[in-house]
């Protein structure tokens, strides 16, 4: 909700259907993996140690921590992806660390590369993406299948190469006054 709200007063100040230059979203797919290996060791509590308090990482995580101390404690070695489930009982709830801890950071970076493919040029649907990908890094998303449909379909329209009837109509009468004027003058 408060996205939503943050997107509409964004193209109240930015034009929203811009394009943007390719290498960002590739630049940005590279940038994922990095983060999730380090959002991973914050959780964990390797990283901050001294400056994190295990009651304030719980807070800050709301309990996804405790969910992750049980995969240390049981020895966890992946056999695939979903197979912690087997071994704790549910999904760790943070999708592209449950990623990156069963099936590793490479798996990671092919799956944030082939998503951010989709984007193309579009700026709207960068930003859908990074906030899906947000999203992943700290709750979850992908069990979800209908609110990836609507996520997709709604990049697919904004991705599109096509331009807006407007531009497509103004094009085509332009193209036919051309073709008016040229058969005009060979008369």
């Amino acid at each position: 909700m408060l996205f939503a709200l943050f997107l509409m007063l964004l193209n109240v100040c930015v034009k929203l259907r811009r394009t943007i230059p390719r290498y960002i979203p590739f630049l940005t797919a590279l940038v994922f993996p990095i983060v999730t290996y380090f959002y991973t060791a914050f959780v964990k509590g390797e990283l901050f140690t001294n400056k994190i308090s295990k009651a304030s990482l719980y807070k800050f995580t709301t309990g996804r921590e405790y969910i992750l101390s049980l995969w240390k404690n049981k020895h966890y070695l992946s056999y695939g992806y979903g197979s912690s489930y087997d071994l704790i009982g549910r999904y760790l709830e943070m999708d592209l660390v449950e990623m990156y801890m069963e099936i590793g950071i490479i798996a990671v970076l092919a799956f944030a590369l082939c998503y951010f493919a989709i984007v193309r040029k579009s700026f709207y649907a960068y930003l859908l993406m990074t906030y899906e990908f947000l999203g992943m890094l700290t709750s979850s998303s992908i069990p979800n299948p209908l609110s990836w449909t609507l996520v997709l379909l709604t990049i697919a329209c904004f991705a599109s190469d096509k331009q807006s009837d407007e531009e497509t109509f103004t094009d085509n009468h332009r193209l036919s006054l051309r073709h008016h004027k040229s058969i005009v003058k060979a008369q």
